[in-house]
């Protein structure tokens, strides 16, 4: 899966006239949420970061997945997927163990 196709796949312009509004009295869960998410996942959206990683051989899937994981250090694919609790585990074993042989991470 490639960016451009997760992209068109995910998003689609808000309505004419919508305004995102803030959570009604947060939790400090949400709000630390809500602080760093952007931050998170700017490796996960940014085009030019899946392009410089594109051209190490990963696709989106192992993109995100060791974007991710390699702030956890050199974890054992049991780690990542235990850490990715709502992907099927295999799956996240699978594209790491890919992830992994296609760069390591001080490359990535």
């Amino acid at each position: 899966m490639h960016y451009d196709d997760v992209i068109a796949a995910s998003f689609e312009p808000s309505p004419a006239g919508a305004i995102a509004r803030p959570s009604q009295r947060p939790s400090p869960a949400r709000r630390l949420r809500d602080a760093i998410e952007p931050i998170a996942m700017h490796s996960v959206w940014a085009r030019r970061t899946n392009e410089a990683l594109a051209g190490l051989g990963h696709d989106f899937i192992t993109s995100y997945v060791m974007g991710r994981s390699a702030l956890m250090g050199r974890p054992e694919p049991g780690v990542v997927a235990a850490a990715f609790a709502v992907f099927e585990p295999a799956l996240v074993r699978s594209v790491h163990e890919h992830g992994r042989s296609l760069c390591d991470r001080d490359e990535l």
